[in-house]
């Protein structure tokens, strides 16, 4: 009994964590959604140049763009 409730503690506790986070989505951001797999636009992405990193830092997501290429993705 004692194992069920601190189960159902720790599952209030969580979502009450992350329910208080903040989201901000950057002014410039813009939403796409996922192309299909072999369509046009599927290819673009993957022929794309452009790079990103992505880290966490001190509970923050940070996405840069890099001047780092791979040529196999």
């Amino acid at each position: 009994m004692m194992k069920k409730e601190l189960l159902i503690l720790f599952i209030l506790n969580f979502s009450f964590y992350c329910t208080g986070q903040e989201i901000k989505i950057p002014e410039n951001f813009i939403e796409h959604s996922i192309p299909k797999v072999e369509s046009p636009e599927w290819f673009v992405l993957i022929h794309s140049k452009d790079c990103y990193a992505v880290k966490k830092d001190n509970g923050r997501l940070i996405v840069e763009k890099t001047s780092y290429y791979k040529k196999r993705v």
